[in-house]
């Protein structure tokens, strides 16, 4: 399974840098267009030469490349999460020993409304987040492990979704309604000694 690269490239966070140039695309003609069949019925979707250009220009997703067909796939992603995840466990639990603060028991961590690293646990809190503050590419990292497992956990529900809307459109729309609305909870990294975990709200 596969994300198109545009709809890859918007949901983590490249809205700013690709609305200019899509918006310059509003014009062109559609006359040669490629069509994907969806994972359930007739659905397609068509992209003008502008629009594969773009999508052609588009950056790594979070270290991985689009392969030939233009797609990114959610496996490569996913290896690329297990990478983040094994690399920045490592680095904190090395860091926050260094500081005195223990990992065990587990630490939850997320990120709050302005992209700093929280930690809800009071006794450990202040050297927590002073680690990261004194560290931002450590802060980096958090975000990044964080965006991508946002993807990943956003991606395999909606992958849920499409089968279970195969199977009964009506029933499907009322159990993953949560998908159509707002963000319905807090993500958190955990780390327990030196692995670290993501966990989807």
């Amino acid at each position: 399974m596969s994300l198109p690269p545009i709809a890859a490239g918007f949901a983590s966070g490249w809205i700013d840098r690709a609305a200019p140039v899509r918006s310059g695309l509003a014009g062109q003609t559609t006359d040669k267009t490629e069509q994907k069949s969806g994972p359930t019925s007739g659905d397609r979707v068509s992209l003008s030469a502008g629009g594969r250009s773009l999508a052609a220009s588009l950056p790594l997703l979070h270290g991985v490349a689009a392969g030939a067909d233009g797609s990114v796939q959610l496996a490569d992603l996913k290896a690329r999460q297990r990478e983040i995840l094994a690399d920045l466990g490592a680095a904190l639990s090395r860091d926050l020993t260094g500081a005195g603060v223990a990992t065990q028991p587990p630490l939850r961590l997320s990120l709050d409304a302005q992209g700093q690293v929280v930690c809800p646990d009071a006794a450990r809190a202040e050297a927590v987040e002073k680690v990261f503050q004194e560290n931002p590419a450590l802060r980096d990292q958090a975000a990044e492990a964080m965006a991508l497992g946002s993807l990943l956990a956003a991606a395999d529900r909606h992958l849920e979704f499409a089968r279970a809307y195969a199977q009964d459109p009506e029933a499907a729309l009322a159990q993953y309604a949560g998908l159509f609305g707002g963000s319905s909870g807090q993500d958190w990294l955990l780390l327990d000694g030196q692995e670290l975990i993501y966990q989807p709200s």
